[in-house]
């Protein structure tokens, strides 16, 4: 019997390959045909995912955009290759993503898995144009929700009760897993934190600003003023197509800060979390469940972040990590100072956090989430 073919549509190939790959596989082991629509900028990423055996579709599609001429051209690039390619389910991730592939599911009479990876700035931002966008992004989902064959897949509980509470997707199969997952395998937990004379804090994300990074700063910047016995590790992506990003000289003048040490983009973040005690990441957004704060626990780091969906969803409140309130740089001071000054509270947290990741946010659960969904579906 000819095997089943799933179609993934990506908004770039790096994201894809950092957060998707390990479920691609999985489906491919599971007998799934996978290709994949994205928009490849990333050097070798393209050939490394066509050597797994993932036929690979380039398109122009821009994450920033909102001129409708570009739009319509970028549904009509995918319409095409769905059109040819007539996969028996395709698997949608982001907003844009999730749009024109949940439209052109619609209209091929194709099932769509719409994956929310978190709600990101178009429901949080205060942006004028963001306030406008948001009815337009929500009637959008209202319309590819409809009907019964198509699934929303969600990696929190608040985003599948936003939703259902906007009347977005009613009829579809609501479906929740717990983050990205993470494969404990690929990291080594150890309780050795704090056992160096200085503390070392890791801020690993996109690097936009969004992500909080300037608040940690501040907050850090009165810090030192009355103690040096700490260092900032930066990593992460320099994604200079998004309208949000740091551009680079921007982080080099960052780490010209004493206590600061920019690293780049980094693929051993086992290693480099094994070098931590702390890793922070004080969003201001609401994310899916963000995959840094998931590999922290497995490795047995102290979390601070946000109060925001997503975050909240792993980090209970000095229990398995520390929350603060979006921009509240004292706050953030407040919490950092008690970490540095009770240690044996934070460790304690860090502790919870990974019996709590290994019960509940591993790969296996995540992969069996996704694959049950399209075996529901297709049936």
């Amino acid at each position: 019997m000819k095997n089943k073919t799933l179609l993934y549509v990506v908004n770039i190939d790096w994201y894809f390959k950092l957060h998707w790959l390990n479920r691609a596989m999985a489906s491919i082991e599971a007998g799934y045909c996978v290709k994949l629509v994205s928009s490849f900028v990333t050097k070798g990423v393209k050939s490394e995912l066509e050597a797994f055996g993932i036929e690979c579709f380039d398109i122009n599609l821009s994450r920033n955009s909102i001129n409708p001429l570009s739009e319509l051209s970028t549904l009509y690039e995918i319409y095409k290759i769905v059109s040819k390619l007539h996969p028996d389910i395709i698997q949608s991730i982001t907003v844009k993503p999730n749009l024109y592939a949940g439209i052109i599911g619609q209209w091929l009479n194709i099932p769509v898995v719409k994956s929310i990876t978190g709600t990101g700035s178009i429901f949080s931002s205060q942006s004028s144009l963001l306030r406008i966008l948001k009815p337009i992004v929500i009637i959008l989902y209202k319309y590819v929700g409809r009907g019964a064959r198509g699934a929303f897949v969600f990696e929190n509980n608040e985003d599948k009760e936003l939703f259902r509470n906007l009347g977005i997707g009613n009829n579809h199969l609501s479906v929740h897993v717990s983050g990205a997952g993470v494969d404990p395998n690929k990291y080594v937990y150890s309780e050795k934190i704090f056992e160096r004379d200085t503390v070392r804090i890791l801020f690993a994300a996109r690097l936009l600003k969004d992500k909080g990074l300037d608040t940690l700063l501040e907050a850090l910047d009165v810090i030192y003023q009355e103690r040096q016995d700490f260092e900032l590790i930066i990593a992460g992506i320099l994604d200079s197509a998004s309208c949000n990003a740091y551009q680079e000289h921007e982080i080099v003048n960052i780490s010209h800060r004493k206590f600061v040490r920019w690293i780049g983009q980094r693929d051993d973040m086992n290693n480099i979390l094994s070098e931590v005690d702390i890793v922070a990441l004080p969003t201001r957004y609401g994310e899916g469940v963000p995959r840094i704060l998931i590999e922290a626990g497995f490795t047995g780091r102290v979390v601070v972040t946000t109060d925001v969906r997503g975050c909240r969803e792993l980090i209970d409140d000095n229990e398995t990590g520390y929350l603060m309130m979006p921009n509240n740089t004292e706050q953030l001071i407040t919490i950092l100072k008690n970490i540095f000054s009770n240690k044996s509270d934070a460790c304690h947290c860090a502790r919870n956090l990974y019996r709590k990741v290994n019960n509940n946010f591993t790969d296996k659960d995540v992969i069996e989430g996704f694959l049950y969904t399209y075996r529901n579906l297709l049936n």
